[in-house]
């Protein structure tokens, strides 16, 4: 009898061919983190009578490391995964279920299950999912010099899989809100490590600045599947002084044991100073500024001073708004004589200094807008009875709010029409440039509306181009490239656009309640979250032990990313009674881009 249900079994796997004759779940999925255990579901209808050496349960793992991982043939077994068993006492009741035991990240992929009880055999599949949440690195404080750079470094060890999202934030001490950081953040995936597992490392630089960015909190965001939501970790940033090229103590000490000889010496070099390098002026910087100064945020100038009897010198800052008859190029001169100042605003009051022996470092902190373009700051060093006069223009720069490609229609159509709007929205100043390619080439026919001008003195640009939708054209891959002054180097921003006629099918994430465990009677939320999905139409359904929920279901409209792809939550909130504990929910999501609905199940367990 054990031959011939083997022969039996062989000859139909091998053919890919079933008599169905019962019910399993056609296919579903379980998701754990390693070292858990969990079981992959398989119930079968089971004729009454049936003997146990006349079942057999085959569980295969499919894919390039696919095997066997359970053989049962009567009262013959196979085990080819440590920790993986079948309850036999519940095979007789028709579950076949495989428990597995410690679970890694190589046991993730698709489980079929078939079951043959002569003379049907019932088939299902499991995709299970294994998740290793990432250990995550930040010092809680750093401490930078004044004028100096910091790199900040997040650790993100030992994770998987190794899709992640990695942003940075920023919360000033002057400021209540938190502002993402969009420049110099260098995101680095270090590849897996020899079990599979991965790490990764995002950095990016600061400058520190007393007035700006002391006691700044920096917060590194980790999405990651095996997070129910986002992960932050923070670090503060602290400013510290430079510190004095020579230790003051030390010094009165060396003083106070020179010798009478020294000290005469000492008279007579100062003597020889008053009458020969008192005339010597200081050296004065031109003004110190950033390469590019936008409209709104805090940027600072700086003129340095360097010479001797710096105690007795003094820095003046002034302002002069932009006269259109008048030149407003930065210049920088020597005068013997304090220039008119008529029209001139002081800001002296608003400036820092710094000082040690050799040099004096004036800051002033300001905050343009864009009717203060080409404003003129002028520092005044005053030595003796003499000034020393440096000038400088501000030009005030707004990169765009929104670059993007939009199309119309949003989903492509082989053999139909397609408009491709490259939006560039919200700049200063008026010029800009924009350049379109695809695959690398230039594209020719393309239309420019703009720039036009917008609220607050901004400016904003739309470039287009049509095409028909050929074969040829599918995947492929447009370019729009913006030049700006608000840009750095190299000056300009790209951004893409793919053709993708076939569609993208979601990725479909686990179910998570909130709260985790709730009470009876305690109103809870059951979500579930669709990413990277096109085109946007998609339908999603709830099911409570099989049977549909139409009450408490809401969804969150499509998302447009900036990949271009969708993303969406639905939701189904309920208050649970006792009867509740143990009830199956399940999320069910149907698209273009799926063969068949994808499915999501989730089990409620109730507070004792």
């Amino acid at each position: 009898m054990v031959e011939t249900l083997k022969l039996t079994l062989m000859m139909l796997i091998s053919l890919t061919c079933s008599v169905c004759g019962g019910s399993l779940d056609r296919s579903s999925s379980k998701h754990c983190s390693a070292g858990d255990d969990v079981d992959l579901g398989c119930t079968f209808m089971e004729p009454s009578g049936t003997q146990l050496k006349d079942i057999a349960v085959k569980w295969e793992m499919e894919g390039p490391r696919g095997y066997t991982v359970y053989l049962f043939e009567g009262n013959k077994l196979e085990v080819n995964r440590v920790g993986a068993a079948v309850d036999l006492g519940g095979l007789q009741r028709g579950d076949a279920s495989l428990h597995l035991s410690n679970v890694t990240v190589q046991d993730e992929g698709l489980y079929t299950c078939t079951v043959i009880v002569t003379p049907k055999t019932y088939q299902a599949t499991v995709m299970l999912e294994v998740s290793v949440a990432p250990t995550v690195a930040l010092p809680d404080e750093v401490t930078v010099t004044e004028g100096e750079e910091k790199t900040l470094r997040c650790d993100i060890d030992r994770f998987y899989p190794s899709q992640i999202e990695v942003a940075w934030f920023v919360r000033y001490s002057w400021s209540p809100e938190h502002a993402a950081v969009s420049r110099g953040v260098c995101t680095d995936n270090l590849g897996p490590n020899g079990d599979g597992i991965f790490s990764a490392l995002s950095r990016f630089t600061v400058q520190g600045n007393a007035s700006v960015n002391n006691g700044a909190t920096y917060t590194c965001q980790i999405k990651h599947r095996s997070y129910p939501k986002p992960h932050s970790v923070n670090v503060m940033l602290r400013v510290q002084a430079p510190s004095l090229p020579y230790d003051i103590t030390a010094l009165i000490a060396g003083t106070m044991v020179t010798s009478i000889s020294l000290v005469l010496l000492v008279v007579g070099l100062v003597f020889i100073y008053w009458k020969y390098f008192q005339k010597v002026p200081p050296s004065v910087s031109e003004i110190i500024k950033p390469a590019i100064i936008f409209a709104k945020a805090p940027t600072e100038l700086k003129c340095n001073v360097t010479g001797y009897r710096l105690r007795n010198v003094k820095v003046r800052w002034l302002k002069l708004r932009p006269d259109p008859g008048r030149d407003t190029t930065a210049t920088s001169s020597m005068c013997s004589e304090t220039s008119s100042l008529n029209g001139w605003e002081d800001l002296s009051d608003r400036a820092v200094l710094h000082t040690d022996s050799m040099h004096v470092t004036s800051s002033l902190s300001v905050q343009l807008t864009i009717l203060e373009d080409k404003t003129k700051y002028r520092c005044i060093v005053h030595y003796g009875n003499k000034d020393i006069t440096r000038e400088t223009v501000l030009d005030v720069k707004v990169r765009p709010s929104f670059l993007q490609i939009t199309s119309v229609p949003h989903t492509p159509e082989m053999g139909k029409p397609l408009v491709l709007c490259c939006r560039v929205e919200k700049f200063y100043p008026k010029d800009v440039h924009v350049e379109w390619s695809r695959q690398g080439e230039p594209v020719k026919n393309v239309t420019q509306f703009g720039p036009f001008s917008d609220t607050d003195s901004e400016h904003s640009v739309w470039s287009k181009t049509e095409l028909v939708v050929a074969k040829e054209d599918d995947k492929a891959t447009f370019i729009c490239r913006v030049y700006h002054d608000s840009f750095p180097e190299p000056g300009y921003e790209d951004v893409t656009y793919q053709i993708n006629t076939q569609g993208m099918p979601p990725n479909v994430m686990f179910i998570k309640c909130d709260p985790p465990r709730p009470r009876a009677g305690e109103a809870c939320t059951l979500s579930c979250c669709l990413s990277d999905f096109h085109p946007d139409r998609v339908s999603v359904t709830w099911q409570r032990d099989s049977q549909p929920v139409r009450g408490g279901v809401f969804s969150s409209p499509p998302v447009l990313n900036l990949n271009g792809l969708h993303s969406l939550w639905s939701f189904l909130r309920l208050t649970p009674t006792e009867q509740d504990h143990g009830a199956v929910f399940r999320c069910l999501v149907a698209h273009s881009a799926l063969a068949e609905p994808e499915e999501r199940e989730y089990t409620l367990s109730l507070h004792s």
